[in-house]
């Protein structure tokens, strides 16, 4: 009698522990894991903007017809060959570069309004800026800009080259408002080029294709109302508008609350894939592609979708069958039912390779 009762429990042990181990595999065939705080918390996945109005300030928004980014790819292809060459030359230091590509276009004035300068203008680089600002503030007086990314060769990336151009424009507007202000003593025509350069990086700061072109677009933005309201701006150098220099501040703060959160969420969505010490959370990823309101994060969550299926982060997951399966469904449905966009970064989360996941961290840095 108790060897019957001892097989049973024996039998009932076995079937408990098989129970176990079964489900320790269903768990890991068909589970995924959880999201954390960094895209459950409130607002997490909401689209972020500057919570000010830009006539805070700017006179108006643009309201003309046609694409912005038609105009500002003018100036682009006139700084473009500047900054391909500065690459080739400084390609150590991304500052150096700037400073270089600007050095070329024009004086690279010192960022102080109204203080002497002993340097010669040069004739050639004025050219250039006034055919840049010119361009810039055609694209300026339109509503809407929709820049020309070659979807087509849409890589796996965070930082971009288009975003850079942008950046050396910027700077070449600076240059130009600079040489108004302490050589032609021209106040108004400064304003109407920062105002330009400002609105410039708000059209960038709006076209949510990739989250850096948004982030630079802001700091467009923040560099303009700089210029325009820092001490040592033109504002506060000017007789009857220093209380414009207050605006411009107020405008920097509500750019700032957008800046943080862009680079908190870079960290989780990106940049922890260069630290093995503090991986992303696959669960994130997910719900950040499926459930994210700014269509720039739904792209840059493709990506990261690319790069986790070489990372660790994957390879050491407690649930390893059901996140690589996740993963591929996730691709799959933006490849079949994306926008254009998404069906792009869907298409180079597909081709990233283990070579492109061992560069990652070295193309990312170079710009």
């Amino acid at each position: 009698m108790s060897s019957k009762i001892g097989w049973i429990v024996a039998g009932v042990i076995v079937l408990v522990v098989g129970g176990v181990i079964i489900g320790v595999i269903c768990n890991n065939m068909y589970s995924t894991t959880d999201p954390t705080e960094d895209t459950t918390a409130a607002g997490a996945l909401d689209y972020q903007d500057v919570a000010v109005p830009i006539t805070t300030v700017v006179p108006a928004e643009p309201g003309g017809s046609g694409n912005a980014a038609d105009d500002y790819q003018k100036a682009i292809e006139i700084v473009k060959p500047l900054y391909e060459k500065a690459v080739e030359d400084n390609s150590e230091h991304p500052q150096t570069i700037l400073d270089k590509t600007a050095a070329d276009i024009g004086t690279w004035y010192p960022p102080q309004v109204g203080k002497p300068v002993n340097r010669a203008v040069n004739p050639e680089g004025l050219e250039l800026m006034e055919k840049i600002a010119a361009f810039v503030a055609q694209g300026a007086t339109k509503k809407e800009m929709k820049y020309p990314f070659n979807l087509e060769k849409m890589e796996v990336t965070f930082l971009l080259p288009e975003a850079k151009y942008f950046q050396v424009v910027s700077q070449a507007l600076s240059d130009y408002a600079h040489y108004q202000v302490m050589v032609l003593k021209k106040n108004e025509e400064a304003q109407k080029i920062i105002f330009n350069r400002f609105i410039m990086g708000w059209h960038m700061s709006h076209d949510r294709v990739y989250p850096y072109f948004v982030v630079v677009g802001l700091e467009v933005q923040a560099h303009a109302c700089h210029w325009l309201g820092d001490s040592d701006g033109l504002y506060p150098n000017w007789p009857g508008h220093e209380g414009q220099a207050e605006k411009a501040q107020t405008y920097v703060n509500a750019i700032q609350d957008v800046e943080t959160f862009f680079s908190n969420k870079n960290k989780y969505m990106f940049s922890r894939f260069t630290r093995e010490n503090e991986l992303p959370n696959p669960g994130d990823l997910f719900n950040v592609v499926q459930n994210d309101k700014d269509p720039c994060w739904r792209v840059q969550g493709l990506f990261s979708l690319g790069i986790l299926k070489y990372s660790s982060a994957l390879i050491n997951s407690d649930h390893l069958s059901g996140d690589s399966k996740r993963r591929q469904s996730l691709i799959d449905e933006k490849l079949k039912n994306g926008t254009d966009e998404e069906k792009a970064a869907a298409r180079a989360a597909e081709k990233f390779t283990k070579d492109d996941y061992t560069n990652l961290a070295s193309k990312n840095a170079n710009y």
